[in-house]
């Protein structure tokens, strides 16, 4: 049976502790991650669509799973590592940065409930059910230790039934509430394909970065044909079969079962097309910088998005459309905890917000470890 490992014998970027595209590719699917809150926030607020709508729209199909294959690319260093060491960095890590920041956003959103009529138990009682339901836009970092407990736990099977359950769970119409569970079942194939395939992705990027002329030819291709399936309605008698009972909420052709997934894969390898070439380009370097620092933009963009959001829609919509105000809510929220992070990082105080300090870390035993000298995760 062929178990889901990897030899590292063949690791084409060990020599590298940071692969340059890969930081690339981080930085704009957080960029575009805060656009879709920063814009749909404008947007209902001013009840009014917008040319940043079209953009998030676009990216819907490609967003999240391109997270998600990017967060599975380097599992392979570390799945058959010591249960210690594997729980510190795959799963108290993503612990300590969820509940700290759920707290933090709780402690900042508390007055304003409370002010509209809640009761302090109503606001405590939702602060508990957060560690049941992930709240807002934190359900990434929640997600992301079930993952890796999950492949953990199945890294002695033979990782094509794995990822077949992975396809079947993403084609499944599976909405039953549980932010975990949909999630989970819609995501979780992307992130099994960054672990499975992340030779021939790494391969990819390096053709792509020597071969500008066809990837430009292959991300050109899949951008008309994300635009079209994104743009289109599917004839009512493929959403009936899709969907008998009326359970899916079927809106465009780019949601459609089996059409959805191979638009995610494609965008996913559009991006990282995208990242390969864009490191040759000496003027977008600081985003490599950005998704090098992805976390702190996804732990922290919440409150200046939040602020100018109110500012902009309270003070400046008689003068400004509402594609520019999305626009400048978007650029305020990645770049304000970035600031906020140099800042910090400048002063020497508050780095427990970003970076998990040694009382939240389990001490490892040299001596137990099996991987003492695998690059940095």
């Amino acid at each position: 049976m062929t178990q889901i490992t990897h030899n590292t014998k063949t690791d084409i970027m060990a020599a590298k502790p940071r692969i340059s595209w890969v930081d690339v590719v981080k930085g704009m699917s957080i960029f575009l991650v805060v656009m879709m809150h920063s814009t749909l926030g404008v947007q209902i607020a001013l009840d009014e669509t917008s040319w940043m709508g079209a953009i998030v729209e676009f990216a819907r199909p490609f967003r999240i799973p391109c997270f998600m294959l990017i967060s599975g690319l380097f599992l392979h260093r570390s799945i058959n590592s010591q249960w210690p060491r594997y729980l510190d960095r795959k799963i108290l890590h993503f612990v300590y940065f969820y509940v700290l920041w759920v707290s933090i956003q709780f402690i900042i959103k508390a007055p304003a409930w409370m002010a509209e009529g809640q009761s302090l138990m109503d606001v405590v009682e939702v602060y508990l059910m957060a560690f049941v339901q992930p709240f807002g836009t934190l359900w990434f970092i929640y997600l992301l230790p079930v993952f890796y407990l999950v492949t953990r736990a199945l890294r002695k099977f033979d990782w094509k039934w794995v990822l077949a359950a992975g396809i079947i769970l993403q084609i499944l119409p599976i909405h039953t509430g549980s932010v975990i569970i949909d999630e989970f079942a819609s995501r979780y194939v992307y992130f099994l394909i960054g672990f499975f395939f992340y030779e021939q992705l790494f391969l990819w990027a390096d053709y792509a970065g020597k071969n500008s002329g066809i990837a430009i030819l292959f991300v050109g291709s899949w951008i008309l044909i994300n635009i079209i399936l994104i743009s289109n309605l599917p004839p009512q008698f493929l959403q009936d079969l899709a969907y008998p009972t009326g359970a899916g909420s079927i809106v465009k052709m780019a949601d459609m079962p089996i059409i959805s997934l191979g638009l995610g894969i494609a965008g996913s390898v559009g991006m990282i097309a995208l990242g390969a070439m864009i490191i040759r380009i000496k003027r977008l370097a600081f985003m490599g910088w950005v998704g090098e620092h992805s976390i702190v933009v996804y732990l922290a963009f919440f409150l200046p998005m939040a602020v100018s959001r109110i500012i902009l829609v309270r003070f400046a919509s008689q003068y400004l459309t509402t594609g520019v105000i999305a626009a400048i809510v978007t650029l305020t929220a990645a770049i304000g905890p970035l600031v906020f992070y140099w800042l910090v990082k400048k002063s020497g105080a508050g780095m427990f917000l970003f970076e998990r300090p040694t009382f939240a870390r389990l001490k490892e035993n040299p001596e137990l470890s099996v991987n003492k000298k695998l690059p940095a995760e």
